[in-house]
């Protein structure tokens, strides 16, 4: 099945791409393991698997920050 364009699965790409903060990572996560749950044979979105796991390590480093200095930490967003 050719999941290239479907408006769904763009969504969800997009919010994956777009997701900053932890909770817009977990969020984002969330919605992606449904679909791979529903579609798997989607392989292709598995790949936003790794970009979520890499923001959520810079959002984790960013909230230490903050928890460390006392201030809030400008996302790149």
């Amino acid at each position: 099945m050719n999941f290239a364009n479907g408006p769904e699965r763009e969504r969800i790409l997009d919010q994956a791409l777009d997701a900053r903060t932890l909770p817009e990572i977990a969020t984002a996560t969330q919605e992606l393991r449904e679909w791979v749950r529903q579609n798997p044979a989607d392989v292709g979105i598995r790949e936003a698997f790794e970009g979520l796991s890499l923001m959520r390590d810079i959002a984790e480093e960013q909230e230490a920050e903050r928890a460390h200095s006392g201030r809030e930490v400008v996302s790149a967003k």
